[in-house]
């Protein structure tokens, strides 16, 4: 690990040390890249990512995504990723960065599932 990183995940540790703590390293590297990524990066990860298909997950034609269950976003995935735990700023970011309402809980964008990344460079509409 570098001098740098060594130092942030102390910071973000605080006094407690973790470098002799691999997973807790681990994380605390991890939120550091999560809270300097832009949203659609994050969306993306959180889709793609198996362990939150129960939570958030796309459907199966790759063109858009849905939120099975709103409490469970709010409390396992906002928090780790965002800076928000309210599931309202969440959709009003998705909403911002150009995805449109299918239904409840239920959004697509003009891109499909493969080029979601895409969307990381159109920039939020707001």
């Amino acid at each position: 690990m570098s001098s740098n990183k060594s130092k942030m995940v102390t910071f973000i540790a605080g006094k407690k040390s973790l470098l002799n703590d691999t997973a807790a390293v681990a994380t605390a590297c991890e939120d550091i890249e999560n809270s300097s990524a832009r949203f659609p990066d994050k969306l993306h990860r959180i889709l793609t990512d198996e362990k939150w298909n129960h939570i958030i997950t796309f459907t199966g034609d790759g063109r858009s995504w849905k939120v099975l269950n709103k409490e469970l976003l709010e409390t396992e995935i906002l928090p780790i990723y965002f800076r928000t735990r309210k599931y309202i700023s969440f959709t009003r970011n998705v909403v911002s960065w150009g995805f449109k309402r299918e239904g409840k809980a239920h959004y697509y964008h003009e891109v499909s599932q493969s080029q979601l990344y895409l969307v990381y460079n159109l920039g939020s509409c707001k």
